[in-house]
């Protein structure tokens, strides 16, 4: 019966016009997008290009002072020598600097150089000094070997080739300026969760008045239990508005690909993950929201219900806007990303400023989960001890007990 309750709520989202015409509309919009961002960004590369190869600061350490007249060579690059233990100090005063020329550190040792880089500087600049300097050493371990290559020189070459790169994460700098595609993805993400909860939650609501408002709900009931039928019609009307979610976000990748932009991040990763929340956000709010409807008989008595989870939702967005960027790894942040309701605003953030590792984001998933089993149960409750009540609005005490 459970199937029957999905599809028939399935159907009646997908057979209704304004959701066709919503979702073409949007899917429009995103493309339009895309094709905005492209005009921009080849206007901009025409009005001002942007080549990185024009001039780059190295800071060379004193085991790397080999490489420095090979640096200095090319003609693009100006070599400063360096303390190691300053190295990182360095290359954080030359990214806050405005006049400063994109930079890097080339330490480690001939053998094994490494490359400092600053996140700060985005993602193109930093690939093209360490596509510069990749080559550089390349040449200078060559030149350093006389007759055939042994294995050793060999091996020598190949890791010149590749050198260690660590970057250093951004600090206090707004995203957008860092690496704006992953700012725009996590905006993104909280964007669509926030379009899928109050979607599911205001459809759920009507739903459940008018099949009670109607008596529809009393036939319904002969057939099937209370928590079977709100469950089905959360399961339906979520496969729906998942479905809507996947051709947002599969438009949203094309749209990217059409605007040129490239990710820093990886893209199937992050898509799963955007799912992850968006699937947890919609049951966290809806399963309660379905299950306070049936608290009330009559359209007009519906705002009561569902304005103050639209109010309570703008909390976590914006702290997710706000909070994160000003403090993404700060205890307040952790502690309200493994709060149920919050963690699927706060989480897309965190992870686009790079300060949550895959095991944080398991257990908030986990948390998440938890809290929605244990609200499925007191939504249950209240659905089953409300739906067949007419007449004014049960409160929640009420609701909670049979006796009423």
């Amino acid at each position: 019966m459970l199937k029957h309750i999905i599809k028939r709520e399935f159907k009646v989202l997908a057979g209704a016009k304004a959701q066709r015409i919503g979702t073409v509309v949007t899917v429009i919009l995103i493309l339009a997008g895309g094709i905005a961002g492209k005009y921009f960004s080849e206007k901009y590369s025409d009005d001002s290009p942007s080549d990185h190869s024009t001039g780059f600061t190295i800071g060379v350490t004193e085991d790397m002072m080999p490489y420095a007249s090979s640096l200095g060579a090319t003609g693009i690059i100006e070599v400063e020598g360096i303390k190691q233990s300053e190295a990182k100090e360095w290359l954080k005063n030359q990214s806050n600097s405005a006049s400063a020329k994109p930079s890097a550190v080339l330490t480690g040792t001939p053998d094994k150089p490494e490359i400092i880089q600053s996140e700060d500087q985005g993602q193109d600049v930093n690939k093209a000094m360490v596509s510069v300097i990749s080559q550089v050493s390349v040449l200078n371990t060559a030149d350093r070997v006389t007759g055939p290559l042994t294995n050793e020189a060999e091996m020598a070459i190949k890791q010149a080739l590749t050198p260690k790169v660590t970057t250093i994460p951004s600090e206090g700098k707004n995203l957008i300026e860092t690496n704006p595609a992953a700012y725009f993805a996590s905006l993104a993400t909280q964007m669509f969760l926030f379009f899928a909860v109050i979607t599911g939650l205001s459809t759920i609501s009507i739903g459940v008045v008018e099949e009670k408002s109607s008596r529809v709900v009393e036939i319904l009931l002969s057939a099937v239990k209370p928590r079977t039928l709100l469950l089905g019609k959360i399961l339906g009307i979520g496969a729906f508005i998942l479905l809507q979610m996947v051709i947002y976000v599969a438009t949203g990748i094309v749209a990217l690909k059409i605007a040129g932009v490239s990710t820093s991040f990886d893209l199937g990763s992050t898509v799963i993950w955007v799912f992850v929340w968006i699937i947890l956000g919609f049951f966290t709010f809806t399963t309660i929201a379905g299950a306070l409807a049936a608290t009330v008989s009559r359209q007009e008595d519906l705002g009561a219900i569902t304005g103050p989870f639209t109010m309570f939702m703008f909390v976590p967005f914006y702290l997710g806007l706000f909070l994160v960027p000003a403090q993404p790894d700060s205890l307040l942040t952790k502690i309200f990303s493994f709060i149920p309701g919050f963690t699927p605003f706060m989480m897309p953030v965190r992870q686009a400023y790079g300060v949550v590792g895959t095991s944080e984001m398991i257990a908030a998933v986990a948390v998440g989960i938890v809290a929605v089993y244990l609200l499925s149960i007191l939504a249950g409750r209240i659905y089953s001890n409300s739906i067949l009540h007419m007449g004014k609005r049960l409160k929640l005490r009420e609701a909670l007990s049979s006796k009423h």
